[in-house]
């Protein structure tokens, strides 16, 4: 190449732009020419976004995305109704919720009400003996042993959700009564009682109205109706007419959620002491639990827990008025009116022998909290009391052969007569403990906390209502395709239909309580929120 041709070729790139051609792109031409020029051109005249080479003339204009056709929009949208929450896209921006002191008591509601879901599936694809005591027959399973039996047995986590509804429901109560908040107390028992109503019974009515159209439709009758314990109790009664299947609805519904007490006579409200309040309710849980009156007893027992909840932890840093404070309510209408046992109590607690006997307590009380020892003896005596809470839960229920189940004769033996097999005596005894235990210990709490068991938690009043009729639905026709694939010739045959099987029941129950949650539960509270803040007017 001659001299004059070289300064030919110089004027020539200089009078064009370079531009940057992607190694893909480029010719064998273009490579050697860029290998005799070195890298140096591309460094001369770097692409910048504040000097582009391309003019925003040459920009092409952005076209707005077309709206999907309605026969895919709404299809689309209602798919997206059924994706449970925990799988929407969340902001990562937003701080997570704060939890407030008893959320392991909706951590442990949710583990309750997922536990009562795999009881009644297994009644509907096991036999009975899968209830029995574990060693009560020549054919023991794993699945009886203590504290594993309590992943498929129903009555421990009912027992659990009567105890933690009494603790809930006084909770907030029984602190702004250990405040002396005693005006506040009013406002929040009344304001409790008017909300819970409405999303006690409004779901019910949603989930219930919607099976009754479902059996209307005949959901409920295709198949051959299984020959298992659970089934014929859960059967809906299906109507002529669409009018009597919706008349029967109205009719449960107005019996179940009747708001109007029959019991016209009321009685007074006496305020008592706390040390008093205790004793009334530790009598009155003594009381039902001597008469086999378990429901109710288990709901005192809540409240009671509640009460010593904040018996052992009184409030501190809080607002507190004394007895003459603005917020506090007169103890009698007339000053003059004291109750004698109250005159009692003041005597008592001043006197010489009762004061000396209470300043040795405490003297004792302060030399134990100051030992270093201390905080591990009670979390050593906390989980050896979980444990022991969980083997009382485990104690045989259904088929009532505790008598001939190991580790529990010994308690069949000292049952009083009035408890016949002793179910309903240990079971709601062990929730008990297992609450009290819990409350008590915080490092258990922690265990209840984690993100999946809140999750629980929040869908477990849906996942009460909804997963019977799932059962009929979807769950026995999901275990019958199963078994047609699996067979059931053997243990392990069957053992595989039932896996599988519940690999797919136990999560679309989950889906559809989401669902509920999401659509009915949390509608049914702010309703209830906003018709409260419509009729009573609150005062700051």
């Amino acid at each position: 190449m001659t001299g004059y041709e070289d300064s030919n070729m110089v004027e020539a790139q200089a009078r064009t732009p370079y531009v940057s051609v992607a190694p893909d792109e480029m010719t064998a031409d273009q490579f050697d020419e860029k290998d005799q020029q070195g890298v140096e051109v591309e460094e001369e005249i770097p692409l910048r976004d504040d000097n582009p080479v391309v003019g925003d003339s040459l920009r092409l204009p952005t076209v707005p995305s077309r709206p999907l056709p309605f026969w895919i929009r709404y299809p689309k949208a209602l798919l997206w109704c059924f994706v449970p929450s925990f799988l929407h896209p969340t902001d990562p921006a937003k701080p997570p919720k704060q939890l407030h002191p008893t959320a392991w008591l909706d951590g442990l509601r949710g583990i309750a009400s997922f536990v009562v879901v795999c009881h009644h599936w297994s009644l509907v694809v096991y036999p009975i003996e899968l209830h029995k005591g574990y060693l009560s027959d020549d054919k023991p399973m794993f699945i009886q042993l203590p504290i594993i039996r309590l992943a498929v047995s129903g009555y421990w986590a009912v027992c659990v959700f009567f105890v933690i509804s009494g603790f809930a429901l006084s909770y907030k109560p029984m602190k702004l009564l250990s405040q002396n908040r005693r005006a506040d107390f009013a406002i929040a028992a009344a304001s409790s009682a008017f909300r819970r109503y409405i999303r006690i019974f409004a779901s019910p009515a949603v989930t219930t109205l919607v099976i009754a159209l479902m059996t209307y439709a005949g959901w409920f009758q295709h198949g051959a109706r299984p020959k298992t314990l659970i089934f014929p109790r859960l059967r809906p009664p299906v109507a002529g007419t669409l009018y009597g299947q919706l008349e029967h609805w109205f009719i449960k519904i107005v019996g179940f959620a009747d708001p109007v007490s029959r019991n016209t006579r009321r009685g007074n409200n006496f305020p008592l002491r706390p040390g008093v309040r205790l004793f009334f309710h530790v009598f009155v849980s003594c009381y039902t639990l001597w008469f086999n009156m378990w429901e109710f007893f288990l709901f005192f027992a809540g409240l009671l827990l509640a009460d010593l909840h904040f018996h052992f932890q009184p409030a501190s840093g809080e607002f507190h008025e004394g007895e003459g404070g603005w917020n506090a309510l007169p103890r009698w209408t007339n000053s003059l009116r004291r109750d004698s046992f109250a005159r009692f109590q003041s005597m008592i607690a001043g006197s010489p022998t009762f004061s000396n006997f209470r300043s040795s307590i405490q003297s004792r009380r302060d030399s134990l909290s100051s030992s270093p020892s201390l905080p591990k003896f009670k979390k050593v005596v906390g989980i050896a009391a979980f444990i022991f809470s969980l083997w009382l839960l485990s104690y045989p229920h259904l088929v009532n052969d505790a008598a001939a189940t190991p580790g529990y004769r010994a308690l069949t033996a000292i049952t009083p007569k009035q408890y016949k097999s002793g179910d309903s005596l240990w079971i709601p005894l062990g929730a008990i403990l297992l609450i009290f235990t819990i409350d008590r210990v915080p490092s258990l709490q922690r265990m209840f906390n984690r993100p999946l068991i809140q999750y629980l938690g929040r869908i477990s009043f849906m996942l009460y209502l909804v997963h019977n009729s799932m059962l009929w639905m979807y769950g026995w026709h999901t275990w019958q395709f199963m078994t047609s694939i699996t067979g059931v010739a053997t243990s392990w045959q069957y053992f595989w239909s039932v896996f599988w099987a519940s690999c797919f029941f136990l999560p679309g129950v989950i889906v559809v309580a989401d669902f509920f949650q999401r659509y009915v539960d949390s509608n049914a509270v702010a309703f209830a929120a906003w018709l409260e803040k419509k009729l009573i007017d609150k005062t700051a």
